[in-house]
């Protein structure tokens, strides 16, 4: 999209939800007016949040491949701890991988 994040707020309401207001814009300052791409960037934004880690298990043959991924930002950065984090926890559970 070549965006940016011009101003953000937050604010706690009740029950612990939390409000975010974000004002976006392009990356030379003019204001996202497309209609197709506030909607694109909603619903990226609302997947992103709502499941930003995705798992899936899947059965090749005699072994299992776990595929684990997450969203990167546009600097490069991820999640680092999420490859440790997972890790981990087959660990913890006694499965036993050999490729990572």
């Amino acid at each position: 999209f070549g965006l940016q994040i011009s101003h953000g707020r937050f604010s706690r309401l009740i029950d612990g939800v939390v409000e975010l207001e974000l004002l976006i814009s392009h990356a030379n300052g003019c204001k996202l007016c497309d209609p197709d791409k506030q909607k694109a960037l909603r619903e990226k934004l609302a997947s992103d949040i709502c499941d930003p880690v995705r798992v899936m298990l899947l059965n090749k043959g005699l072994n299992m491949e776990l595929l684990i991924a997450s969203t990167i930002e546009r600097s490069g950065k991820g999640r680092p701890r999420l490859l440790y984090d997972a890790t981990l926890a087959l660990k913890m559970l006694e499965i036993y991988f050999f490729k990572v």
